[in-house]
């Protein structure tokens, strides 16, 4: 790209049905690839309707994704800038919660948003599902018997950013060693604490998506497993479970905001799935399903479903306590 700025599109004459858009030279930007389509498909139009096919493109170096064939099925448009997630559990004692929170909640978190590379920042508090639900998921969830693993539950704490290497660095998610000792304190009072970094295989909206929050910060109440699979097998009977079963049930589900399917690249378990919605009482009404998943006489996929091996606490239930709920 030459000059002061390098536009997206550049054109012959003086008509321009679609507003040009600019960047400044050496700028880092990520593109929507179905917002770029529909760029595209609006110059050509306009090309066509006036006789004036003089539109001249320059070489773009991607590839479009053909547009999903059902819209309620299609992945989730805009934000991309939040496609890796870091991800810490842990636990605090009783004495020392609230001074703890009030640090995280008044100084450290903002700090962590403003940090330059980072999306967003949420903090949740485990709350737990139905007894109901906690007493089936025993029965018909394996559960890991490492020992050596974390087996911190009270707390979630999620980082949103759009690479997996912006954690490498960031010493102030990554490496908290490195930073000062009254902050190396207050970390240090976190119990079972285990992190994990992970990164999306696919997403889906809810019919709730526009819920959203200021910066993009997961929803108001969450549901997050974490596990991994016994064997390859098992590995591809996952990948059909979402991508027939799952996934297209969360895109009509109601209250739900969004789906993401998420693999680690670092961490102790080698999947991880997160469902947003817009109330705890909303993800209550999830529970039905959840059932239905793991009954062997009503679902094909139920063998499947139930080979998988949590990590401690998972599947962990929880509700936003920062950015605060409006």
């Amino acid at each position: 790209m030459h000059g002061c700025e390098a536009s997206l599109f550049s054109s012959v004459g003086g008509h321009s049905g679609c507003r040009r858009r600019t960047w400044p030279e050496n700028q880092i930007f990520h593109l929507d690839m179905n917002d770029l389509a529909d760029r595209i498909e609006c110059r050509l139009r306009d090309a066509d309707r006036l006789r004036r096919p003089r539109w001249r493109y320059r070489q773009l170096s991607i590839n479009i994704p053909p547009r999903p064939l059902n819209a309620g099925h299609s992945r989730r448009k805009g934000n991309f800038m939040d496609r890796a997630i870091l991800v810490t559990w842990y636990d605090l004692v009783d004495a020392q919660k609230a001074a703890h929170l009030d640090w995280l909640h008044g100084e450290h978190l903002p700090a962590l948003a403003a940090v330059n590379g980072h999306a967003w920042v949420a903090h949740y508090e485990i709350t737990g599902g139905s007894p109901e639900f906690m007493e089936r998921n025993a029965k018909n969830i394996d559960h890991t018997t490492d020992a050596s693993i974390p087996s911190g539950a009270q707390f979630i704490l999620m980082i949103g950013a759009s690479s997996p290497w912006t954690f490498v660095h960031d010493t102030a998610s990554s490496r908290p060693e490195q930073r000062p000792a009254a902050e190396q304190a207050r970390i240090g009072e976190r119990l079972r604490g285990r992190t994990a970094i992970f990164i999306d295989e696919e997403r889906y909206n809810g019919p709730d998506a526009s819920v959203t929050t200021r910066g993009g910060a997961p929803g108001p109440a969450i549901q997050f497993g974490c596990y991994s699979m016994p064997n390859v097998e098992s590995e591809f009977g996952l990948i059909e479970f979402y991508a027939l079963r799952r996934g297209p049930m969360m895109a009509r589900y109601p209250g739900c905001i969004g789906m993401r399917k998420l693999v680690a690249v670092a961490g102790h378990a080698r999947h991880g799935v997160l469902y947003e919605f817009i109330s705890l009482d909303a993800r209550a009404q999830f529970e039905a399903e959840e059932y239905r998943d793991h009954d062997r006489k009503r679902s094909s996929h139920a063998a499947t479903v139930n080979r998988t091996i949590h990590l401690p606490g998972s599947p962990s239930i929880g509700r936003r306590i920062w950015p605060p709920v409006a």
